[in-house]
């Protein structure tokens, strides 16, 4: 079974690192990968991280307090999250506690580094392997000694993991290259389907007039909030390219934009009699739309960059 283990910074990589070699020692059935040492030198690093998340079936976030702020660790958890298969994310936290950790994240349950929380944390690994790879239930004797032999070099690896450095202006800390920015809008893209699917469900509930089969007040107030919540999530990221993410995006998408097609997709639902017929009906069109709008993406990600390279 394939473990991502993300990190950022200079602590976080120590600590996936020791936590690496402490999976391997416990059950030799699991695979774990870390960007540091598991990119040969010479490779194409893009190509090698995105065959790693394909194939990933868990994923650790090693957290200190700079990783938290990291685009990447969000990149990589949220290409995890958005897979077809499913996959389970645990933030690992090392100097943080679970009250702590904010933003897409807090959506995951956590565990401390400390040994409860790592012994934990390797419990549910086993537990997601096919049952002939697995190891004893967590109350073996002999599971827990196999534990207790590991934990004390890995106990020290954590404590002496280095701090790291006075962070950097987050405007800075979060600047991303066009790979990352590209990644960073496909998932944002992606998670969105998923969140307009879910809240269509509700408006479908809802309590409806014998005239219109749908609430559209309703439909527009709570597509505009997912859009506004999206954007919130997204404020920290800058790119040279672009400037701001959600600045971006605004020009891509303006409002007037986005009501006019919410009223062309209410009208379209409104000349189906039952809610299945609606329900796909409203699937297939938030589908032509998203790419629709990844082609807008890419065509004004092509004029800022021909713009750069004029100047």
């Amino acid at each position: 079974m394939s473990v991502f283990i993300s990190w950022s910074g200079e602590r976080s990589k120590s600590v996936a690192s020791a936590l690496k070699i402490l999976i391997q020692g416990f059950n030799s059935k699991l695979d774990p990968w870390v960007s540091y040492s598991d990119i040969a030198a010479g490779a194409k690093w893009k190509e090698e991280l995105d065959l790693a998340l394909e194939s990933a079936t868990f994923g650790v976030v090693c957290a200190s307090r700079l990783t938290l702020r990291s685009p990447w660790v969000l990149f990589e958890m949220g290409a995890l999250s958005t897979k077809k298969s499913e996959v389970k994310i645990c933030p690992y936290l090392i100097d943080v506690k679970p009250a702590d950790v904010q933003g897409p994240l807090s959506i995951f349950q956590s565990r401390e580094a400390n040994k409860e929380g790592t012994w934990d944390l390797l419990m549910e690994l086993n537990k997601e392997l096919k049952k002939t790879s697995k190891l004893p239930a967590r109350d073996s004797p002999s599971l827990k000694k196999r534990f207790d032999k590991h934990w004390p070099e890995f106990e020290k690896s954590v404590h002496n993991a280095p701090l790291d450095k006075p962070s950097t202006a987050l405007s800075d800390y979060n600047r991303l290259d066009e790979y990352g920015l590209t990644n960073l809008l496909n998932i944002h893209l992606d998670a969105s389907i998923k969140r307009l699917a879910h809240i269509f469900d509700q408006v479908l509930e809802e309590p409806q007039n014998k005239t219109d089969p749908i609430n559209p007040e309703l439909l527009v107030t709570k597509v505009k909030n997912i859009i506004e919540e999206g954007r919130l999530l997204l404020a920290p990221f800058y790119a040279d390219l672009i400037g701001p993410v959600p600045a971006f995006l605004d020009e891509c998408l303006p409002d007037a934009t986005l009501q006019e097609r919410i009223r062309q997709i209410h009208e379209k639902m409104s000349t189906y009699n039952d809610p299945e017929s609606r329900r796909r009906a409203f699937y297939q069109f938030i589908e032509e739309e998203q790419i629709k709008l990844k082609r807008i993406i890419r065509e004004h990600l092509t004029t800022h960059l021909s713009s750069r390279k004029a100047h």
